[in-house]
């Protein structure tokens, strides 16, 4: 495939809007740790990483709404996780046909608009304002996990890869430069003094054409032991237009995590087309 035209960047990160978050029992309040004096002793990176869930495949029900400008569509779907293999994301309106799917892996993001046939499929390094900025499915698997990520990096991050700012009930941590690969990137966390939940992470491109998105962690949930989100805000700005989304998690079970969810394509049924045109039409729905 040709390498995707600078617009069509846009729509890339709506797709990544249309990710999700974990949660078990709902509840709106932010759980305490069970030994805070412990936890005050680690250092600020230590305290988030200690967060990190240990499965490494889930599944859940989604619920999703979604839109730009004042435009806005609400749609239920499914969520498939498999850690460093696959992020899936079927959406299904009322839950019966599955009308649209997306797929991340560490080779290609895919989006398929079952109800007209049509896919886009295309290798990161296709869109070389992400590739150049180190944005991949490394950086949205932290974002759906909620864990910390250095752009270009797959490696767990470590304290002496952030910048510390205590601000109270609150600290900020932003990768140093040595650690970061690119530098057409700007990656910042917030996080809870108190038990280490990152509360909001922002990401922008320094270039011309600047991006920027938030992606905040509004409640939280008790999941095997440790706080998960159940909600997320994320909002994405371009120029004049702000792209956003909520999502609300149900229904989640541990699944399989060597089973291949990859999907593959019948060329025969389906025609590729430009991610911008098939996401004006998903964005319609």
């Amino acid at each position: 495939m040709k390498a995707l035209k600078h617009s069509s960047l846009l729509f890339i990160f709506s797709i990544a809007i249309l990710s999700t978050l974990i949660s078990c029992r709902s509840k709106q309040e932010i759980v305490t740790p069970t030994n805070p004096t412990e936890l005050d002793k680690a250092d600020p990176v230590t305290r988030v990483n200690n967060n990190r869930m240990p499965m490494q495949a889930i599944t859940s029900k989604v619920s999703l709404t979604a839109g730009r400008g004042t435009s806005r569509i609400s749609v239920s779907g499914t969520l498939k996780m498999q850690r460093d293999k696959i992020i899936q994301l079927s959406l299904t309106p009322y839950g019966l046909i599955e009308v649209g799917r997306l797929e991340l892996t560490p080779d290609y993001f895919m989006l398929m608009d079952r109800w007209n046939k049509q896919y886009v499929q295309a290798r990161w390094s296709d869109v070389k304002t992400l590739s150049d900025a180190g944005v991949d499915f490394y950086v949205f698997q932290a974002l759906f996990w909620e864990e910390l990520f250095v752009p270009g990096r797959q490696s767990l991050a470590l304290p002496a890869d952030f910048t510390v700012s205590n601000q109270g009930e609150t600290f900020s941590l932003k990768p140093t430069d040595k650690a970061r690969k690119s530098k057409d990137i700007d990656v910042a966390f917030v996080a809870r003094a108190l038990n280490g939940l990152i509360q909001q992470t922002s990401v922008e491109t320094t270039g011309s054409d600047v991006i920027r998105f938030l992606w905040d962690y509004t409640k939280w949930s008790e999941l095997e032991g440790r706080d998960f989100p159940e909600q997320m805000v994320v909002n994405i700005h371009h120029k004049t237009t702000t792209y956003a989304a909520t999502f609300n998690l149900s229904h989640l079970r541990s699944d399989n995590a060597d089973k291949d969810l990859r999907t593959k394509i019948d060329t025969k049924r389906y025609r590729e087309v430009e991610l911008s045109s098939l996401m004006d039409q998903l964005m319609k729905m």
